[in-house]
């Protein structure tokens, strides 16, 4: 075997070893949070402590890649449903992260992980895939599709719909369909000829 040959098999052994402790860190992390994993319980067949720090030089640093993970996954879905109505693109963008997030542990553990002040910079990646929300709901607002209300549009207004139903005791399977609903609701509610809540009645009106 050549040298070349021999430092493309570590090479490809390092880059398995690297995602085989992720894979096992997202799913500690999404079944137990953050705080209640240790790089110990990381640590298991194939995975050693050794492997762990070549690769990483703190639980705070793999949870990192894991956001990185999830925020770059979130730009290309970005990306991809960028054409056509833009109301529609907004909810289709929610519908996508619903569903990417309920299929793929890493991504689901990211975009948790986004949520956790512990974490260095977490409110950096937060702040990544917000951010895309924020301009799906800025291109409505500017087409004429939802009112101007920055009290209604900032991007958590939006975004804790995801958030809200991730963490719900519910089956991570409902996790899209219950996303879309509410998303609609709240949607709905922001349109232009939406009918404004009634005031409560006065004392005369109700005697």
């Amino acid at each position: 075997m050549t040298a070349t040959a021999i430092a493309a098999k570590r090479q490809h052994r390092a880059v398995v070893t690297r995602d085989k402790i992720l894979a096992k860190a997202a799913h500690l992390f999404d079944q137990h949070g953050y705080s209640a994993t240790s790089v110990n319980d990381i640590c298991t067949v194939g995975i050693t402590k050794g492997a762990v720090y070549y690769h990483f030089a703190s639980k705070d640093e793999i949870a990192r890649a894991l956001i990185a993970v999830w925020v770059d996954e979130a730009t290309a879905i970005h990306a991809e449903t960028a054409s056509g109505d833009h109301l529609a693109n907004l909810l289709t963008l929610l519908e996508r992260f619903a569903d990417t997030a309920a299929r793929h542990t890493k991504l689901r553990a990211g975009l948790k992980l986004t949520l956790d002040r512990q974490i260095t910079t977490s409110d950096v990646g937060y702040a990544a895939w917000t951010r895309l929300i924020r301009k799906r709901v800025r291109a409505a607002v500017d087409a004429g599709l939802l009112t101007d209300t920055p009290g209604h549009h900032s991007r958590n207004a939006i975004s804790a719909v995801l958030v809200g139903h991730l963490f719900a005791p519910e089956p991570l399977d409902t996790l899209r369909a219950r996303v879309t609903d509410t998303t609609r609701v709240l949607v709905r509610g922001f349109e232009p000829d939406a009918p404004l809540d009634p005031s409560p009645p006065t004392k005369e009106s109700s005697t």
